[in-house]
């Protein structure tokens, strides 16, 4: 199919077949969508349509895990949502502003320049992911319990758990990957790449709700 495709909004429609089931992979991503995924497919539907092309993101979330073997452990884990995508320069002008104060950006431009607020550290990180453990004994382990884990004490333990500012994906490394399955390098003409992070882990805001309202305008 991506042979065929002769605009962006044709690639953009492609990526909706991909999230409803018609296709098992995309250039971006080696097969269907993830289980995290399943819950926002129906605005990542919505975004695509209106012409935001999306390859990577998960919602933000907070979960539970229990290990028993001599003790409990319980394992509380918290993401922050991200949203990851292509769109058209033209949307960029008011895209900040849309955003708001709870959602922050990573733009890189047709030019190679690049625009962000995220508060990377010193190291260029930005953790997306934290967890932390606790271990009981005599106890039924209940969800409740996750607020005596204090999270400012909490770490980033995962692999892949934070962005790297030097490592970030880039524009063109995102072209190519469709270039190389046959689309049209000109479909990316005046294309930008935007990756969109909430502020605080296990957050309300829905990124997919908020650029939803915004490129309905």
């Amino acid at each position: 199919m991506y042979s065929k495709v002769k605009t962006y909004q044709d690639l953009c429609n492609i990526n909706v077949k991909f999230l409803r089931g018609e296709y098992d992979h995309t250039a971006y991503h080696c097969g269907p969508i993830c289980e995290e995924t399943i819950q926002l497919v129906d605005d990542l539907c919505i975004v695509n349509k209106l012409g935001m092309y999306t390859f990577g993101g998960q919602p933000s979330g907070r979960y539970f895990k229990n290990k028993i073997n001599k003790i409990n452990i319980l394992s509380c884990y918290e993401q922050r949502g991200y949203l990851e995508s292509f769109i058209p320069v033209p949307y960029l002008d008011k895209l900040e502003t849309a955003l708001g104060s709870d959602i922050y950006y990573f733009i890189e431009y047709p030019n190679g320049t690049t625009k962000t607020n995220i508060p990377f550290e010193v190291s260029g990180r930005y953790t997306l992911h934290r967890e932390s453990h606790m271990g009981l004994s005599g106890f039924t382990i209940v969800p409740e319990m996750y607020k005596f884990i204090n999270p400012l004490n909490w770490e980033t333990t995962m692999v892949g758990a934070c962005l790297q500012k030097k490592r970030m994906d880039s524009l063109e490394d995102e072209i190519d990957l469709h270039v190389k399955e046959g689309v049209d390098p000109n479909v990316f003409e005046d294309i930008a790449l935007v990756f969109l992070v909430a502020r605080d882990f296990n957050a309300s805001t829905s990124i997919e709700k908020n650029m939803i309202q915004f490129l309905s305008q």
